[in-house]
């Protein structure tokens, strides 16, 4: 009897590009001058809700005159997603150094390291999405961060990603209560930058058998062309 009189209602989540249009909108009525990769930051933090949008914009633009792309960082305490993109390509480029450096920076920066894995871990499952879709999946991100992403990943192998999503997710688990989560953090680090080195892994060894497949398969298309 109640449910026949009731309306049902699904809510979708709004698109990132969708909210930061509709932030720069309202900013551009209040004249308030703001950065556009700090909407896009903005826009990302609400997770598809525009009404946590408008709540984090109306309290930056009561602390900041100019909404810049590092007052928002300041203010949310987040972390640039170039920032993960970037070690994600150097670990892929089996460079330990570069994505060790990067996280002494975060670390002297006294960042959230905890949130640093998050990231890593949404960065991957995001490079696995666009890997299989060929980099057309919406993921819910801007075109540029899609397209940078793709780019990195796409010249490796699937089972390669998923393995550093394994690693990556024990080491999210395994931090939670951990005393020195920035030395569990470094040694994933290095152990995902030099998957190799664990030869008697079953997984390592089918990860090194479709990276030649995969080089074989470039050098055949180059052979074709």
């Amino acid at each position: 009897t109640i449910l026949s009189r009731c309306q049902r209602y699904d809510f979708k989540r709004i698109n990132i590009e969708t909210i930061a249009d509709r932030l720069r909108d309202l900013m551009q009525q209040e004249q308030v001058a703001v950065e556009e990769k700090a909407l896009k930051y903005i826009a990302k933090t609400a997770d598809g809700s525009m009404r946590d949008a408008l709540s984090i914009m109306e309290k930056l633009v009561t602390a900041y005159d100019t909404l810049s792309v590092e007052n928002v960082r300041k203010s949310l305490s987040l972390i640039d997603d170039d920032l993960s993109l970037q070690v994600l390509k150097s670990l892929l480029n089996h460079d330990g150094k570069t994505a060790t450096n990067l996280l002494q920076k975060l670390y002297e920066e006294g960042k959230n390291l905890a949130q640093f894995v998050d990231n890593m871990l949404q960065s991957i499952t995001n490079g696995i999405v666009l890997f299989s879709s060929d980099g057309t999946a919406d993921i819910n991100n801007s075109e540029e961060y899609c397209q940078k992403l793709y780019d990195i990943v796409k010249p490796y192998t699937a089972e390669l990603l998923y393995w550093m999503i394994e690693q990556f997710s024990i080491l999210r688990a395994n931090i939670r209560n951990s005393l020195h989560p920035y030395m569990d953090i470094l040694l994933c680090l290095i152990k995902t930058s030099r998957p190799e080195i664990f030869e008697d892994s079953e997984k390592t060894l089918l990860i090194r058998i479709s990276k030649l497949e995969k080089e074989v398969k470039l050098l055949q298309e180059k052979c074709q062309s």
